[in-house]
């Protein structure tokens, strides 16, 4: 009887972890609209122009709004969170690309590394992964592209922490060990990236991954007056990183979880 209980806390335990993840994920469009509102505010005080051109502007605030609202509302959530992705994955090449995008090559690097893992974040959702209450079964195509993006999101990270100074600077900053330590960090990531990129073991990459992004996000991202005042990023965009891996945390629990 004892056993029996412990193991329906224990499902009712990951379901609760799923509602959360599953409503930090589908809710997170709603934050991102805001921030982007929030730092084009900021460059307007200084009559700097904002990533894209106004008309833009306004159709990607609408699309994120209108995307959320109807994942939150679980209508058709998987066909909206495809959507997302895709949307996201528009939205931050036209912003890198443009013409006004006052960000350098490591900056850029960092801003599309996270949307590479947020994407996956929005596929795993796509996937059918996280549903209590499954009416189809799960795609297992669109959850392989999911780890696909996440893999590319790892080899991006691997790759700005062998060869940014930025990065590489920020790391030995922050964290204990120093260089050794931050060969061992970019050998996992490229590791973990390999094994997602193949999908291999995905509850089980996913943990460890979890577990990387508590570390760097906890003890780097956190630290928004070293990067903004250290390395001039602007701070609604450092806030968006920072939230970026919040979103992707919980994106990588629901594949820990029900992967």
């Amino acid at each position: 009887m004892a056993v029996s209980d412990m193991r329906l806390d224990r499902k009712q335990l990951l379901a609760a972890c799923l509602r959360v993840a599953g409503f930090l994920v589908t809710r997170y469009p709603f934050w991102h609209a805001l921030v982007l509102i929030l730092n084009f505010a900021e460059r307007s005080k200084s009559k700097r122009y904002p990533d894209l051109e106004i008309p833009w502007v306004y159709g990607d605030l609408g699309a994120y709004v209108f995307l959320a609202s109807f994942m939150s509302f679980n209508i058709k959530r998987r066909w909206f969170a495809i959507a997302t992705a895709v949307q996201l994955a528009v939205s931050v090449t036209l912003s890198l690309t443009s013409q006004h995008a006052p960000y350098s090559e490591w900056l850029a690097i960092r801003i599309s590394s996270k949307a590479l893992a947020i994407i996956g974040s929005y596929l795993t959702i796509g996937s059918g992964i996280g549903e209590l209450y499954r009416r189809k079964p799960r795609d297992r195509s669109t959850q392989q592209i999911s780890l696909m993006f996440t893999g590319l999101h790892l080899v991006c990270q691997a790759y700005t922490l062998f060869y940014s100074r930025e990065d590489k600077q920020a790391f030995v900053d922050h964290i204990l060990g120093g260089q050794p330590v931050l060969s061992i960090f970019t050998f996992l990531h490229v590791a973990l990236g390999l094994a997602c990129l193949s999908g291999y073991e995905p509850r089980l990459s996913s943990r460890a991954m979890m577990v990387l992004l508590f570390v760097t996000a906890t003890f780097l991202d956190t630290d928004i007056n070293y990067w903004t005042r250290g390395r001039h990023v602007e701070f609604w965009v450092q806030v968006r990183l920072l939230t970026d891996d919040l979103c992707i945390f919980a994106g990588l629990s629901m594949m820990a979880i029900d992967g």
